[in-house]
Parts: structure tokens; sequence; C-alpha cells
């Protein structure tokens, strides 16, 4: 008996434990974070998906700029006919000798040109080229922070929609209990039945608005579930919170600009430096390109240097880095342009709560009056000397007041949110 009882005890917490193991794990995959769903939103964005493809692209242009350093081979020919031929005479008595070259040339070749200094041309050009890709690719996080404030639009609209329903199920409870009251009152003959069903039509009044929330909650969890691609429904929890404060992509992107000119004017400089190459030429020619008084398709053979050091280049250097300051100093306007735009953006979202609350705070007078209102109407109803429908006339201003509070709250909320993603979230 002793053992059976232990069996049972044992099943009854092995089944206790995995029921509250499975209810958590069922709450916590019907909840969701504000920072979640823009993590997911983001992340299901195409654009988020184009990290790669400029890994890629940078890696190309570091190959083909490392390519720019190999020996170059190439098979090379030409061949011209000109309006008059060489010709050579020699005076000697009795024997002259008179030499005519073909008035045609025909030369094919193989040519090796292997490079000793460059002056770092190709690596600066692959680094100035890959350094336009970390602008690009900072420009599309740019673009991808807008969703940010889209999320939590959709995400504080479905917290509105609920505060909502929320306050009007409240007063649909007060009403039935009103409702309850009446019934016994006009069964004790006090009240009549008209002011039961005014009471009624206020409850089913109560009951459609509440499912048009309903439907309008469905909707934006509709559009927010294509934002995240993710199934939520109306029965998920959506937990606001903050997401950890970091720097706007714009800064980046002002940066990454500022070291792109940086960067390019290295280009004028490495044009200006020395340049050495081996080359070796090998191939056939007539008349033969080295001894041009052979006159037969003859084979042939050339190896040296090239060397190449401009020694000016009229100030075109220097007017480039002048172009490149310039620019410079329109990407700062740029960036201070933008730090007016995030201060005026602050102080206006700040100016906005504090509004609000004010009015906040103001409304909240209101309601304790109105409430006081309703209780005394409340007894006049009781005794008869007010109408069920002056109690409804100021229950429902009363419940406007309430649904104004609350939706006036979110929006601070979502202003406060607003706020620190304008900020860099």
């Amino acid at each position: 008996m002793v053992n059976y009882l232990n069996k049972t005890s044992t099943i009854r917490w092995i089944f206790l434990v995995s029921g509250m193991l499975i209810g958590h794990f069922l709450l916590a995959q019907n909840s969701t974070t504000l920072t979640e769903c823009i993590e997911l939103a983001t992340q299901n964005n195409a654009l988020s998906q184009t990290g790669s493809i400029y890994q890629n692209l940078q890696q190309l242009n570091t190959d083909i700029g490392d390519l720019a350093n190999k020996p170059q081979i190439s098979v090379e020919s030409d061949a011209s006919i000109q309006s008059e031929a060489l010709k050579f005479d020699l005076p000697i008595p009795m024997h002259p000798i008179t030499k005519e070259l073909p008035i045609y040339k025909v030369k094919v070749y193989g040519q090796l040109l292997y490079p000793i200094l460059n002056g770092h041309l190709p690596e600066i050009k692959t680094t100035v080229l890959n350094q336009d890709l970390n602008i690009k690719q900072q420009q599309t996080k740019v673009d991808l922070y807008g969703i940010k404030s889209k999320v939590a639009e959709l995400f504080f609209g479905i917290h509105l929609l609920g505060s909502k329903k929320s306050l009007l199920a409240s007063i649909e409870n007060d009403l039935n209990l009103k409702k309850a009251q009446l019934q016994k009152a006009i069964k004790g003959g006090v009240a009549t039945s008209l002011d039961l069903h005014r009471i009624e039509s206020e409850i089913l009044k109560i009951d459609n608005q509440i499912n048009d929330l309903d439907q309008q909650k469905i909707g934006l969890i509709l559009i927010l579930n294509s934002f995240v691609n993710k199934d939520f429904t109306a029965n998920t929890q959506f937990v606001i919170d903050q997401g950890t404060p970091t720097q706007r992509p714009e800064y980046q992107l002002f940066k990454e600009m500022k070291n792109k000119l940086e960067l390019t004017k290295k280009i004028a400089e490495a044009e200006k430096k020395v340049k050495l190459s081996a080359f070796v030429q090998a191939g056939g020619g007539i008349p033969n390109p080295i001894n041009l008084f052979d006159d037969s398709f003859s084979p042939y053979a050339i190896g040296g240097v090239k060397f190449s050091w401009p020694i000016t280049d009229w100030g075109k250097s220097d007017k480039i880095s002048q172009q490149l300051d310039i620019q410079q100093q329109l990407v700062d306007k740029q960036e201070q342009a933008f730090d007016l735009q995030q201060s005026v953006a602050d102080v206006q979202l700040t100016t906005e709560i504090n509004n609000i609350k004010s009015s906040i705070a103001g409304e909240q007078k209101r309601l304790a009056m109105q409430e006081v209102i309703v209780n005394e109407v409340n007894k006049q109803f009781i005794n008869g000397v007010a109408t069920s429908l002056d109690y409804l006339t100021e229950v429902n201003k009363k419940s406007q007041i309430q649904l104004g509070i609350a939706a006036k709250e979110i929006q601070i909320k979502f202003l406060e949110t607003k706020q620190s993603i304008q900020k860099g979230w």
C-alpha cells in the first residue's frame, strides 16, 4: 500500500513538472518582444542579405588587383604598307650594291611583361574600389534602419488596441452589473423595461466596438507577420522592451565616405612614382625586325627593361587633391546637417512628450471629477430622480476620458521608443 502511494505521488510529481515545463515552453513560444521583432524584420528584408555579396565583390576586386602584379603574356601582331621603300646604294667600283626593302612590314610576336616597380598603384586602386563597396554596404544599413520605426509603430498600435479593449471590457462589466441590478429593480417595480433596454443596447454597442478592435488588431498583426516572417496571433503577448544603445549608421557612412576621399588622393601620388618593368619579345617578321637588310621572314628576340618617371604632371595631382579636399568639406557639411536634424528631432519629441504628459495630468483631474458625477447620477438613478439615459450619458463621458488617457499613455511610450531609435538603438 505504501509503495502504491509512493508510485502515485511520483507519477503526479512527474506530470506536474512536465505540465509546468510544457506550459513554460508554450508561453515562451506565444510571446515576442519589440527588439526581437526588429531583428527579425531586419533579417527578413532582402537588403540584409547583401553582406555576403559585397564580400564576394571585394574578394574579386582584390584578386583582380593582385593579377596586375603578375607577368603579362600576350600574342600581338602588326602590319603596315608604305608608299616608298627604303633604298640603300653602295657605289663600289665594278660591283655597285643596291638594296631596296619591301614596302610592307609584317610582324607576329609573343611578349612577356613583368612589372618590377609600379608605385603600388594596383593595390591602391583595389582599396578604393573596395571602399566604394564599403560605402554601398553602409548605405544599405542606413536604409535598413528605417525598419525599426515601422515595426515600433505596428507594435504600439497593437498595444493601443489592447489597452482600449481592456477599458471597454471593464466598462462592459460595470454595465452588466448595472443590468443585473435593473432586472431586480424591474421585478420590484422600481425600474422600467426601457431602462433595461437602454443598458442592453449600450452593452451591444461596446461588444461591437470590442469586435472592431479585435479585427484591427488582427490586421496589424498580419502586417507585422509580413515584416518578420512569423505567424503571430491575437493570443501572442507583445512585450515592449528597450534595445541596446548604439550609434546611428549614418555616422559610419560619413566616415567611410571620408576614408574613400583620403584613399583616392594616394592614386595621384602613386601615378607620379617611378615605373619599372622587364620585357621579353620573341616572334618573326618580314623584313627582319632586327636586321632590316634581311628581307625574308625571320625569327627574332628582344629583351630589356622599360623605365618611366613622370617628372611633372603640370599640377594635375595638386588639383585632384584640392578637388578631394572640397568634396570632404561637403561630407563634413552633410554630417553637420544630420547632427542638426538629430538635435531638432530630439527637441521636438521631448516637447511633444512633455505636452502629452501635461495633458494627461489635466485629463486625470477631469476623470476624477467625472467619476464623482457618475456616482451621483447612479444614486439619483437608483432613487428614480435620474433616468437610465442620464446615467449612460455620464458613463460614456467617463469612458471617453479613460480611452483618451490610455491612448496618450501609449503614445508617450511610443514617442520615447521613437526617440531612442532616433538617437541610435
